[in-house]
């Protein structure tokens, strides 16, 4: 079990926020991506966007969130720590400007800036993406922010009976887990809350949309070691592999066979494949994880029937949900889940 929230933002028109004198962390960085000469459109369209990374930026900081990881234009990364490296905003600095020549000149597609923050006894991702192209109806700024239990912290030399003995407390009981799902799932809330009032707080929005929910991952096989973790750099923060993170994350792939063993029952929350993709919204309604191999990674898939689970497709499972039962034909729902895929887009500048 990991937690997942997503922030949607739609900024208000007013030019006003293209007026914010940047700071020299966002001036220079504005001074690299025009290539020294931002004027026009290229200022215009560049700062703007720059301007409300800045004050999410800013409010990030007013929660104490100030442990940059990445920060990227497109698929070019100006700063990735890959030594755990803290108040490492200098080293973001120096390092986006000394990497200006593989960059072209054009207008960026999409802003990133990864933060990492501890929020006891939650471990946080934040990613902020700024996209300068997006379909009609979907908001340019998105913040997706992934936590994960910081006691189940794993080093090099734990192993996997050394893990599961530190967790089955959790499990041993139907009210001990359900406290502490719902303690965790409070904390995660309140932060998602307070991010999205500092958002309001620094940045005029016409709407700010807020979602947070619960994942359990179902791989295809068991795993042994956090070093078989797969990773995804098109899926969820806590899937991309960064520096240390998979330490905090290891926990989480043994949790639903957990759940399988231990006969838990399970509602509210959703199930996804070893890469991030939703395999099934399971309601409140929920089951008995033990009476089917749904979360059991020594078997093979087995989905459940329930007036309140819905499957998707597009995952590793479509094959065993269709031989399952399953069908999708003619079926227009869609996942949920809080994809972080970057879209091609035909698109003028919105």
């Amino acid at each position: 079990m990991y937690l997942v929230g997503k922030i949607e933002i739609d900024p208000s028109q007013a030019t006003e926020i293209a007026k914010v004198k940047p700071t020299s962390f966002f001036g220079k960085l504005l001074d690299v991506m025009s290539f020294g000469k931002a004027s026009g459109k290229v200022e215009k369209e560049t700062f703007s966007a720059l301007s409300i990374l800045e004050q999410i930026y800013a409010g990030l900081r007013t929660s104490k969130v100030d442990n940059i990881i990445r920060l990227a234009v497109d698929d070019y990364d100006f700063y990735y720590d890959d030594s755990g490296q803290e108040a490492d905003m200098a080293d973001a600095i120096s390092q986006f400007t000394t990497k200006v020549d593989p960059l072209e000149s054009e207008l960026f597609e999409t802003l990133y800036l990864v933060m990492e923050h501890s929020l006891a006894p939650l471990k946080l991702l934040i990613e902020i993406r700024i996209n300068r192209k997006h379909n009609v109806g979907e908001y340019p700024i998105s913040i997706f922010v992934n936590g994960v239990i910081d006691e189940y912290k794993t080093s090099d030399d734990t192993n996997l009976t050394q893990l599961k003995t530190k967790l089955k407390n959790v499990f041993a009981e139907q009210k001990e887990y359900d406290d502490f799902i719902d303690r965790h799932k409070r904390i995660f809330d309140s932060f998602m809350h307070q991010l999205e009032y500092a958002v309001r707080k620094y940045i005029e929005v016409d709407d700010v949309r807020v979602e947070s929910k619960m994942q359990v991952i179902r791989p295809k096989k068991k795993i042994a070691n956090k070093v078989e973790i797969k990773h995804n750099k098109r899926s969820k923060p806590a899937y991309y592999g960064y520096y240390g993170f998979d330490d905090y994350f290891f926990y989480a792939w043994l949790w639903g066979d957990m759940m399988h063993d231990y006969n838990i029952y399970t509602h509210s929350i959703d199930v996804v494949d070893e890469q991030g993709n939703e395999i099934a919204h399971i309601g409140n309604s929920g089951f008995n994880a033990g009476d089917s191999n749904m979360l059991n990674s020594d078997a093979p898939f087995e989905p459940v029937s329930g007036s309140d689970i819905e499957y998707f497709q597009d995952n590793e499972f479509d094959d065993d949900l269709q031989n399952g039962g399953i069908n999708f034909e003619n079926s227009d729902s869609d996942s949920s889940d809080f994809s972080d895929d970057t879209p091609d887009f035909d698109l003028g500048d919105d």
